[in-house]
């Protein structure tokens, strides 16, 4: 089911510089012109806000979904598509040891965590711009835990072998509250979406 709607307003986090600072804190929050009609296609996701699960969902091994349009790791042009990837949550010493060390020095802040396919056969890629990445809390709900934010390309093509960066959404909770408090009274009309740019 196609849904149309229209962005009229946005807001860019106020420390966000691009390139110049390494895509760090690249969030922001989209406004759109009418309220999304919950249906079979189109599900809200919980955030947890409070990081009641966090030592649940970021343990190694833990199985997160990621959707979304993009281009696969043996193919140039962008997937029409929609695909679902499981990626494995990787905690930050794994990780260290499978980025290029220039690549972890500009890339992986305080604002990202990283994750992995479980069987290295394909990866979040450049065309997953603002995909988000959903863990199975134990109250049987999904939560948003990450944003596509980076993946490390290597000869120009992503690898199924890579890593890939994810921009923890527990940490903007005040950019989704000052962008509700402007003309807002809830958080139906607000989705994370952030800048994605991968790496070549």
């Amino acid at each position: 089911m196609l849904v149309n709607l229209v962005i009229s307003e946005f807001y860019i986090h106020e420390k966000y510089a691009g390139d110049d600072k390494k895509y760090h804190d690249d969030v922001a929050v989209l406004k759109v012109n009418k309220e999304f009609v919950i249906s079979i296609d189109v599900r809200p996701v919980c955030v947890d806000w409070d990081n009641m699960f966090e030592n649940f969902d970021f343990i190694d091994g833990t199985d997160g979904t990621a959707v979304g349009w993009s281009y696969t790791p043996t193919e140039a042009n962008l997937d029409e598509k929609l695909r679902e990837v499981i990626m494995t949550y990787s905690p930050r010493s794994v990780c260290l040891e499978h980025f290029p060390e220039d690549f972890v020095q500009d890339y992986f802040g305080s604002d990202k965590f990283c994750a992995r396919h479980r069987n290295k056969k394909t990866t979040t890629c450049k065309g997953a711009s603002g995909g988000g990445l959903y863990f199975l809390s134990d109250n049987k709900q999904y939560y948003i835990r990450g944003i596509v934010s980076i993946t490390a390309r290597f000869e120009g093509m992503c690898s199924p072998n890579t890593y890939s960066l994810y921009t923890k959404i527990e940490n903007y909770k005040y950019v989704v509250v000052l962008a509700a408090s402007s003309n807002y009274q809830s958080y139906e009309n607000i989705f994370i979406y952030i800048y994605h740019f991968a790496i070549t």
